[in-house]
């Protein structure tokens, strides 16, 4: 287990996705999907046997001391890095060696999702509602937010500020009539046709 963190976290930071295991872009040493793993190493021994742990590890594991509610994040980023052990992607088609041959906290997730109560899916504006958005933001500070609302009603760019996509886009973004997005946490580098 020692040894198969850090093949994952090489893995997901060769893929981009710096935000994930040890490290963000930032410079931040902590991360949720490191913390879950190095603590689920702790829990376990990082000498065991991959092939030997049962659902019942993983269970014991996401009711023990390490959490205070059922976490079902800790879950999903259980069972990835247990897929990436069976299929090893790292490796090249022809000697892909897997470390382990079933997933233990497959069952757990599935599990945990179903006692979660269902997340609200976040309500859509009505024509009207979009109209009289535009008109607000036609007469407010001479239309400057206009191309805001533009690009977040119509292109479907994130609209949070502080750190939606929206923030992050810079006249440097806008080539050919398409304004390319960067990667964001819960979404990968993009283009919209503006």
């Amino acid at each position: 287990l020692s040894k198969c963190i850090p093949l994952y976290a090489a893995y997901r930071e060769n893929r981009g996705l710096y935000d994930q295991i040890y490290k963000l872009k930032n410079g931040n040493n902590s991360s949720p999907i490191g913390s879950v793993l190095k603590r689920f190493a702790a829990f376990v021994g990082t000498d065991c046997d991959l092939n030997k742990l049962m659902s019942k590890d993983v269970s014991d594991f996401m009711n023990s001391k390490h959490f205070k509610t059922i976490q079902y994040d800790a879950g999903v980023a259980l069972s990835a890095f247990f897929n990436f052990l069976i299929t090893r992607p790292d490796q090249t088609d022809d000697s892909r060696q897997p470390l382990m041959f079933g997933n233990p906290a497959k069952d757990i997730v599935r599990q945990i999702k179903e006692i979660l109560p269902e997340k609200d899916l976040p309500r859509v504006w009505t024509l009207e509602e979009v109209r009289k958005a535009f008109q607000v933001a036609e007469t407010f500070e001479n239309g400057e937010g206009l191309m805001y609302l533009a690009l977040t009603v119509f292109a479907g760019i994130r609209p949070h500020v502080y750190d939606g996509e929206i923030s992050a886009i810079t006249p440097k973004h806008h080539v050919n009539k398409h304004l390319r997005i960067p990667p964001g946490f819960k979404t990968g580098r993009r283009n919209v046709d503006v």
